[in-house]
């Protein structure tokens, strides 16, 4: 397991910073819930769920998390530009492995690596989440591939060939099996009993072809958004950090936008909140 420091993060204010919102009644009940309460995550590897890994697969995949995460650097000072610096506080949360908090730096990592342990194509999906994360990710792989601990997954075949590997990045209030740590932080917070509320989100346009106008097949796309105190995504925040194809993340985020919420609400107080959907799109027979 590696050993790391942790980094303390103070949020900044969850209402809106209109003349005199600091000053009313609900500003002053959230600053002083967020100042005594912390929330102390860790930041690491999974296995993604989407796109779904033959579960033979899972071990090895671990395996390169764990060692990727022994050679992370993590980028300083650390911000979480997305996070609205709130939490769901599910009664249940310390009886569920692995409860998962969204910050907002949520993405997930790929590389091809060759029979012979080689890494390319190095990617991270969400460069906005936590500024520097994206080159101190890449720059571990580097590492780890330098140090000739990386490998091709090869489950129960035995002999592995040249692949695509693809690992989550996501926090955990309680790591639990199947997570491969790299970070932590220990975060100024306001924890929300429940979350938002969907009204209505619109059915997403299914992309088409630009030329023949033809389907593009079935997929899905995954997208981070805050939605604020009336219950409004805050257009400034979606992002999609998976898709399937591009026009489905763009499709994704066309329909996210204009849906209605009812807010996560502290006692009569709303506050914003991020969270995090999957979009799936289907081509009918």
């Amino acid at each position: 397991m590696p050993r790391f420091p942790y980094f303390w993060l103070v949020v900044g204010p969850v209402l809106a910073t209109e003349a005199g919102a600091q000053s009313s009644p609900c500003a002053a009940i959230l600053d002083s819930t967020r100042r005594a309460n912390t929330l102390s995550v860790q930041v690491g590897f999974s296995i993604p769920r989407v796109p779904e890994i033959p579960q033979d697969l899972h071990r090895d995949y671990l395996l390169l998390g764990e060692s990727i995460a022994r050679h992370f650097v993590a980028p300083t000072p650390v911000s979480l530009p997305l996070w609205p610096g709130t939490y769901s506080a599910s009664a249940h949360r310390w009886i569920e492995p692995g409860y998962v908090v969204d910050l907002g730096l949520e993405g997930y990592l790929g590389f091809r690596v060759s029979a012979t342990g080689r890494v390319r194509n190095v990617v991270f999906t969400n460069p906005w989440g936590l500024p520097g994360l994206e080159h101190a990710l890449l720059a571990a792989v580097h590492r780890a591939d330098s140090a000739g601990v990386l490998f091709a997954p090869s489950g129960n075949q035995g002999g592995g060939q040249d692949t695509t590997v693809v690992l989550f990045v996501e926090a955990r209030m309680v790591p639990g099996l199947g997570f491969a740590p790299f970070m932590r932080l220990r975060l100024s917070a306001i924890p929300v009993l429940g979350g938002p509320i969907m009204k209505h989100i619109p059915a997403p346009r299914y992309p088409l072809e630009s030329f023949e106008r033809t389907p593009i097949g079935s997929g899905s796309a995954i997208v981070l958004y805050v939605i604020d105190e009336s219950g409004r995504v805050d257009k400034n925040t979606a992002r999609a950090i998976y898709a399937d194809h591009l026009r489905f993340a763009t499709s994704a985020i066309e329909a996210v936008e204009r849906g209605t919420f009812v807010p996560a609400r502290v006692g009569e107080c709303g506050v914003r909140f991020l969270v995090s959907q999957r979009i799936t799109f289907k081509v009918q027979d």
